[in-house]
C-alpha cells in the first residue's frame, strides 16, 4: 500500500511538471482614427468600395448613420496580439480558428472633412491537451486584442481611394 502511495504521487508529479501554461495577449493603445480631406460622400463610396473588394460579411450598412459592421471574418494571426501558447506533455496548445467582428464608422466633421473610426474585437478558438485520457483535447474562445494591423489597412485603403 505504501508503495503505491509513493507511485502514484510520483506519477502525479510528473504529470503536473508536462504541462506549460501560456501567456494572456494583452490590450494596447491603438490608432483607430483618421480625418481626411475629403466629402462624406467621397469617404463613404471608398470605404464601400474597399469593403466590397475585401469580400467581407457585411451584417449592418446604414449610410445615414455612417456605419458599417463586419461580423465573423478571419483574421490573419499578425493582426492581433493572441498571447503564446502553452502546451501539455510536449503537445503545443493550437489556433484552430479566428473570427473579427468590426464595425467602421464615418462622420462629417466640416464641408470636406470627414472622420473614419474602426472599432474592432478579436477572438480565437483554443485547443488544448494531448488527446490523452488524462488529459482530452478542450476547445474554448478567449479574446485577442488588435495591434492596429486591421485598422491601419482600412484607414489606408480610404487614404489612397479619397486622394
Amino acid at each position: 500500500m505504501f508503495l503505491k502511495g509513493i507511485c502514484l504521487i510520483a506519477t502525479v508529479f510528473s504529470l503536473v511538471g508536462c504541462a506549460t501554461p501560456g501567456t494572456l495577449p494583452f490590450e494596447s493603445d491603438i490608432t483607430k482614427s483618421r480625418t481626411y480631406a475629403a466629402s462624406y460622400d467621397q469617404v463613404w463610396k471608398a470605404i464601400i468600395a474597399g469593403v466590397a473588394e475585401s469580400n467581407l460579411n457585411i451584417t449592418t450598412i446604414e449610410k445615414d448613420s455612417g456605419i458599417i459592421a463586419i461580423s465573423n471574418s478571419s483574421y490573419e494571426p499578425n493582426w492581433a496580439y493572441e498571447g503564446t501558447r502553452g502546451n501539455v506533455m510536449n503537445v503545443p496548445d493550437q489556433v484552430v480558428e479566428r473570427s473579427a467582428n468590426f464595425n467602421i464608422l464615418a462622420v462629417s466633421e466640416e464641408e470636406k472633412q470627414t472622420r473614419v473610426q474602426v472599432n474592432s474585437s478579436f477572438k480565437m478558438k483554443i485547443k488544448t491537451g494531448n488527446g490523452s485520457n488524462v488529459y482530452p483535447f478542450n476547445y474554448q474562445w478567449q479574446r485577442a486584442y488588435s495591434n492596429g494591423t486591421l485598422e491601419k489597412i482600412i484607414l489606408d485603403g480610404i487614404a489612397r481611394r479619397v486622394e
